[in-house]
This record gives structure tokens, sequence and C-alpha cells, in this order.
């Protein structure tokens, strides 16, 4: 069964039933009423005169936590909006964390980057798995925060954190790593030989960078011994931290946390995942108050189905992170939905073939018209209003107005995907005052603008294995026929063919990575992509000849097959994996040595995927590769 990215599972529940709710049905009181009540601004653009803000401002009032949602992760004006009105928050009410719906570890490398410089904002958003935040919209935003902070007038400087937990790889490093280092040995290998192959990251581009699907992640042993992880941090805290200092000790501790909520999440097949996953998000979002004192304010960027703070009919009765954080701040967080109109958007494709000349499960752009009177958006459209904040704790305690919002009301949403076949299935069914403080109405959309759009399109299936030997090469010295992840590159990785050494003819593949670049915890990978039609029902045999020098500096480099079933139905799903050699062909020295991988291809297999992974700094060369029928 194929199985659900944690990043986006939500918008494929709510592709599984018809559109329920009330029109919307508005009589004429109605429609004045949010005509009058609405406050309009003048722009949605950063670096603007703020005076249009005021009435955001006096909405916002003393609260100390301001969630900003979106209804898709790819409309560029409420992207430019959101930035906009974090500067407001930080120039006019003191404001100093920015939070994100990203990977809590990996989510370090903006911070790093806002606060002291180090690298840029695309090689910051590089570490992020979820492609919604690698925008040009977004790198401008991270470059406005680092400029904020290189003013020696600015004394408070601004602070970046990500409360999600998509990934486990960063986590499980740290985490291991504090208690390798500071517990007993006999315990540190306990937790190593248990959770070990939760820091091997894969960075698969066919996925987009998703991590497998892989049982022994999340089954129970694993389970209980990162229980015991965090028990262990818990129980020795006043052994560490006279060793590490309390805040390093709660950070780690933190982490190992992390790594919990994503095995917990994960495990019986992520039947629990989304409640974990918000629940997770509320429970890093608090942790990271508490570490900057009661004084600390912080603005929030998500979805909009994460920050409600009651959820919409077709998704059930979870609680989300926004009613989570409602039952714990109370009156002390404004929590703002935005909604658009009309106007192009970024979504993956969610179906298995091209739609539109966007490639099944690649990253495109689509487009909705006006809306009509299912949806709220028609009544701002008919209240004429282009670009507003409406604050619903206005509405009046009795009358046509109220009555019309206590029923459930159409919004348009997408998480990450789209279906052009199935435009209305895209819809969030809130009860709108019970759900946010103030709505955000932009009119017209656009679609965001990708960092590298390169990075997020769906990978080449070769007919047969070309190009094994590594003797032909394209303009740019990359071997023909294999393919670099392009957002590999920002990793600091490349890859080309070389002349510097080979096991027969004149050339061989080699992937690098240099110092001094974020991302530790990826990995860059030469890979291709064989049609296995062929090879159904066959037992065959890889071979190919490896070197490496990742492994004289901590990192290791290894060979990989792994047989795929056709795309899923969905882009909100991982594509099934059948056979997966992980990184159990490791690489040994900088020696040319020979590895063979037999596998069985079922009738089933789609794809073969052979390649040449490398995590950590150094270089890896392959040569002389064959897939063959086995003899035995």
């Amino acid at each position: 069964m194929a199985k659900w990215k944690f990043a986006i599972n939500l918008v494929a529940l709510l592709c599984l039933v018809s559109c329920d709710s009330s029109s919307v049905d508005a009589d004429a009181s109605v429609t004045a009423w949010v005509r009058d009540t609405s406050v309009a601004m003048e722009t949605v653009e950063p670096g603007m005169p703020r005076d249009d803000l005021q009435a955001f401002g006096e909405m916002v009032g003393d609260a100390r936590i301001v969630t900003l949602g979106e209804p898709t992760h790819g409309n560029r004006e409420v992207f430019r909006l959101k930035h906009r009105l974090l500067e407001y928050l930080v120039r006019e009410k003191g404001f100093t964390i920015f939070g994100i719906e990203a990977p809590f570890a990996e989510s370090s490398d903006l911070n790093d980057y806002v606060l002291h410089g180090r690298g840029s904002a695309e090689e910051a958003l590089a570490s992020l798995t979820m492609w919604a935040w690698d925008t040009r919209e977004v790198a401008a935003m991270l470059d406005w925060m680092r400029d904020y902070n290189a003013d020696p007038e600015n004394e408070t400087k601004l602070k970046i954190f990500g409360f999600d937990m998509q990934t486990p790889e960063r986590a499980a490093r740290l985490a291991l790593s504090y208690i390798d280092q500071n517990d007993a040995p006999e315990f540190a290998l306990r937790m190593s030989e248990a959770l070990g192959h939760l820091t091997v990251p894969y960075s698969d581009g066919d996925e987009l960078g998703w991590r497998p699907w892989l049982e022994h992640d999340w089954n129970a042993e694993v389970l209980e011994t990162a229980k015991a992880l965090v028990e262990r941090f818990d129980e020795r805290q006043k052994a560490f931290v006279p060793r590490t200092g309390e805040l390093e000790w709660d950070r780690m501790r933190q982490h190992a946390r992390q790594l919990l909520w994503w095995v917990e999440a994960s495990h019986n097949d992520g039947e629990h995942s989304v409640a974990v996953r918000d629940l997770t998000m509320f429970r890093h979002i608090n942790w990271f108050m508490e570490q900057e004192g009661p004084a600390a304010k912080a603005v929030l960027w998500a979805h909009n189905s994460h920050f409600t703070t009651h959820n919409a009919k077709r998704w059930g009765d979870w609680e989300s992170a926004g009613k989570h954080l409602r039952q714990h701040y109370g009156d002390d967080l404004v929590n703002v939905g935005m909604l658009f109109g009309e106007g192009q958007f970024t979504a993956l494709n969610a179906k298995t073939v091209e739609s539109l000349g966007v490639p099944g499960g690649s990253l495109g752009v689509f487009e909705v018209g006006p809306p009509t009177s299912e949806f709220f958006e028609g009544l701002m459209k008919s209240a004429m209003h282009d670009l507003t904040l409406l604050d619903l704790r206005r509405i009046p305690a009795t009358g046509p107005v109220h009555e019309f919002f206590k029923v459930r009301r159409n919004t348009r949403h997408s998480g990450g995907g789209y279906d052009i076949d199935n435009p209305a299935a895209y819809f969030a069914d809130y009860i709108l005052p019970e759900a946010f403080d103030v709505i955000a109405y932009v009119r017209k959309s656009t679609p965001t603008a990708m960092v590298n759009i390169a990075d997020y399109q769906a990978f080449s299936v070769n007919p047969e294995l070309q190009n094994p030997d590594f003797e032909t090469a394209g303009e740019d010295d990359s071997p023909t026929g294999w393919t670099l992840w392009s957002k590999a590159r920002r990793w600091g990785f490349d890859a080309r063919v070389t002349l510097e050494t080979a096991t027969s003819g004149q050339a061989s593949g080699q992937i690098c990575k240099g110092a001094g670049h974020m991302s530790p915890d990826v990995a860059g990978s030469l890979v291709q992509l064989v049609d296995a039609s062929e090879w159904r029902g066959k037992s065959v045999i890889v071979k190919s000849s490896a070197k490496t020098t990742a492994e004289m500096n901590a990192g290791k480099s290894f060979l990989r097959v792994k047989l795929k079933l056709a795309p899923v139905s969905g882009a909100h799903e991982i594509t099934e994996t059948l056979i997966d050699t992980l990184d159990r062909y490791t690489i040994e020295g900088n020696k040319w040595s020979q590895y063979s991988i037999a596998v069985d291809i079922p009738e089933s297999a789609d794809s073969i995927m052979v390649g040449l992974f490398q995590v950590g700094e150094g270089c890896s060369w392959i040569d002389n590769v064959t897939l063959d029928i086995s003899d035995d």
C-alpha cells in the first residue's frame, strides 16, 4: 500500500469526499456587513509604508502569538502579504520570533543564516524537505530578516525555528551523538544499534527528497527504544547538565523528543500521523516560547488547516495545532486565516499523467476562475474587496449576520497537490468565526516562484541502462543518462565524468561534496532509472566498481538498487518500493573494488533505480555498471 507524505496528507483526505456544506447564500445585510467591516490594505508588497496596517495592529492587540495561515502552499500574494505582516509585527509590535511549518532540526540552518549570516537563504532552504518554502518569496523574507539582524541599531535579533516533524535524520544524529559523548558506552551502543539507521539520509530526488517508507524505521522495537532515549535524557539530567550545560541538554532532549514523535506518527503505517503531527507542532512551538521567556512574541507560518481552531467537518475530530495553541494560550493567540479568490498557484500535479503540460507528480502552475456562490470567497467578491482584513470577532451576537456565520462555509483549499479534472474536491468547510479570529483576503493570486523549479520535476526513466562505463558526458561534463538531483548542488554536491581514474576505458563517474556547506544530513546521488519491463519475473545482478574518500571525513558512500511500483494515484503519496537495498552495500576505501547486488524483479515492478550515494564531504567514483540476468 502506498504511504502518505506527512507534509500534505490532509489534502488527500480532502479529495475523498464531495462538497456538502451550505452555499454562500448571503442576503444584502450580510454582504453589507462584510463590506463595511472589512479593512482595506494598500499592497501585499513588503517594505512599503505601514500606515494601512494600523487596523491589523489593533486586531493583534497585546497577543504574544500571531498565526498566519494560507489556503494553498503556492500563492505568491499570500506569501508576500505574510512577509509584510511579519515586518509590521517586528517593527511596530516587538515580535522577535518566527516559526514555520518545517522540520524542527533542519530549520536550524535557517536560523544560522538569519542570525549569523552563514551561507545564503537559498542554501538554507535547500535543507528543508518540504518544497513549499523553497521559493523566491520565502528567500526574500529570510534576506530581510538577515538584513534586520545585521543592523546594529536592532539590538534584539530575530530568530527562526521550525515546528514540524517530517524527517528523523538530523534529530536522530544529534540526540544519539549527545548520548554517545555523555552517557555510558553500553547504553550509547544500544541506542545506536536500534536507532542508528534513522540517521542515514537517502534524499531521493525521484521522490522530491522524501525518505523511503520503511517499516523498520517505526516498528514496535524502534518505538520502544525511542521512548527509552527520551526517558534517559530525563533520568540523567542531573548528570548531563554539569557536563554540557542546561541549554544544550534541553536542546538535545528536544531532538530526542522530535525523533520519538516522528516514530509515533509513522507507527502502524501512519495510523495516527495527522493528530500526532499537529500535537508535535504545538509541542515544538510551546518549547520554543518557554526557551525565549514570558516576554517572547512569535509569528507563526503554516497552512490554514494546521492553525484553524475548529476543524473543517470533513477532517474529523482530531485536534489541530491551532486548537492546542488556543487551549494553552487563550487570548494571547490571534489566528489569521488567509483566503484567495481566483488566479494561479503552485502545486504538485495530483495525477499520474501529464496535465496542462505538468508531468504527473511534478510541480507546476494551476489556475482557478472567479469564486462561485459555493465558496465564502464568492461573498468577498460580492463585497467588492481586492485586499482586505475581516475581524470575525466583530460578528454581531444576534441577527442575520450571526446566523449566516453559524453555518459551515466552503473555502478554497489545496495543501500540496491539485487535480485539474476535479476542482470541486479542493475546499475546506469551516464555521469561520470558530476557525479563525481574522480573515485576510487576496482577490487575485499568481504562483510562487521556486528557487529552482527543476528541483521538483519527475525523473526520466530510460528504456535500458545507458552509458554504463561513463565514457560520454554532456556539455557540463555530467555523465549522459545519469542524474544528480539538481537540488543536491545547493548542498555542495557536484557530479561529472572524470578522466583521472577508471577501471576500464578512459573515464568514470564522480560525485563530490566540498567543505563548508550547509545541509549535513543529506545524500548526494548519481542515479539512473531503468524501465523494468524486460526484467520482470527474472533474477538479475547489478555489478559496479566503486571507491570513495567520504569515510575519511566521517561520511559514507554506498551503492543502491531500488525497485518501484508504477506511480501512485496522487501526488500526496510516496511511491511504493518493492525492494530497496538502502545503505547495505557500503563502499570501502579509496581503491577500486567490485560490488554485486542480486535482486528478483517482481512482475509488478515499474522501474529499477541503480545509483551511487554519498553522505558527507569527499568524493566517490563509480564505473563499469552492468545489469544482467543472474546465472544462479
